[in-house]
């Protein structure tokens, strides 16, 4: 997808969060959503650019697999992926949990047994 089709598919306006870190050049922000393209200036993403990925943190408004993405926990996600045969690994860091899932190049991370935060790989 091109910038200008990302762009038209939004119904908000762009935001800094602390969570999204230093420097963004390559991406539109919103709140919770960082996505990403191929090709950026100092300004941010090139006309020409195409998206090619996302982080996603305490975004309110998206579900995975048909439930509201701060409803997961790290016990249901994995019965999840179990009952739909969905192979994945699982990493465990302190208290936080990354769930890896190669076949949609998607990580996940678990804090205090909650999803808080997706991208891809």
């Amino acid at each position: 997808m091109s910038l200008e089709e990302v762009k038209s598919l939004m119904n908000e306006n762009e935001v800094y969060e602390d969570w999204m870190g230093g420097n963004l050049n390559f991406a539109l922000s919103y709140p919770g959503l960082i996505l990403s393209f191929s090709d950026c200036d100092p300004s941010g993403p090139l006309p020409n650019s195409t998206f090619n990925g996302f982080r996603l943190y305490k975004r309110k408004d998206l579900e995975f697999f048909g439930q509201p993405f701060e409803s997961w926990t790290i016990t249901t996600f994995e019965k999840e992926l179990n009952n739909k045969s969905i192979n994945y690994t699982k990493e465990k860091y302190e208290d936080i949990y990354e769930i890896a899932i190669p076949s949609i190049s998607l990580l996940l991370n678990f804090e205090s047994n909650k999803l808080t935060y997706a991208e891809d790989l």
